[in-house]
């Protein structure tokens, strides 16, 4: 807005100037040169203000620019942070159940070769205990034929 304005008083400035060129016969020099002079302080001081203007808002500009991207870093580093740890839960859950399946499995084959080697103990306890017995009894007869002579 400050813009036009001084936009518009720099316009009405210059036809100003352009129409005292036409007067300038019937005016002294002086006069016209100090007209010219006002003129010229006033495009100096607005022009200086606008430039401060325009160097505060760019200060201002550049602030909340580094405030904007400093929260979008904070937002970025919170939902990563998020993402990763939820990740890190499941590759937990992941690998906890996978845990629970192997030893489950190993659980299984132990109690299986458990099995299989108590089989293994009974046959083998029975074949000697029925050997031992067949060895008594040959032995228990031959006492008894030795008893009979």
């Amino acid at each position: 807005m400050k813009k036009k304005l001084l936009a518009a008083f720099l316009s009405a400035f210059i036809v100003a100037i352009a129409g005292l060129n036409v007067y300038a016969a019937s005016l002294n020099m002086s006069v016209i040169e100090a007209l010219k002079q006002i003129v010229k302080n006033v495009n100096i001081r607005y022009v200086q203000n606008v430039e401060q203007e325009i160097t505060n808002e760019a200060s201002n500009q550049t602030i909340d620019l580094k405030n904007f991207v400093a929260d979008q870093k904070d937002y970025a580093e919170n939902l990563i942070q998020q993402y990763a740890q939820q990740e890190a839960n499941r590759a937990k859950a992941e690998l906890d159940s996978y845990s629970e399946e192997v030893k489950n499995e190993v659980t299984n084959i132990v109690n299986e070769e458990i099995n299989n080697a108590k089989g293994d103990i009974t046959a083998k306890i029975d074949d000697s205990v029925s050997k031992a017995k067949k060895d008594i009894d040959k032995e228990f007869e031959k006492i008894v034929k030795d008893l009979n002579k």
